[in-house]
């Protein structure tokens, strides 16, 4: 009886359920969130700041010591004319940039 009860067993057990497969050559969306620094830096880069700038007013030290809130763009752009003004190096050398 025992073999029985093996076979049995087998085709009594719930087969997993399979993931959907993804079409070939779509690769899966990776969804990283971004560092409020990593997210100003690219944002300075897309409105014409550069990397020397950045790198040379330590702007990106200064935003993240600066900024309290989460790291989204909208929330980082609002607050980038009051950094700006609070921060007169990046004042002078980002001049009239303004990040979106």
């Amino acid at each position: 009886m025992s073999l029985w009860n093996n076979i049995k067993d087998w085709f009594d057990k719930e087969e997993p359920q399979q993931k959907p497969e993804q079409p070939a050559g779509e690769a899966a969306q990776v969804i990283e969130q971004q560092s409020v620094e990593e997210l100003f830096e690219q944002m300075c880069l897309e409105s014409g700041v550069t990397p020397e700038n950045l790198r040379k007013t330590k702007a990106l030290q200064l935003f993240s010591d600066w900024y309290v809130g989460s790291s989204d763009r909208g929330q980082i752009a609002k607050c980038y004319e009051q950094f700006k003004n609070a921060h007169p190096i990046i004042q002078k050398k980002f001049g009239d940039t303004e990040v979106a």
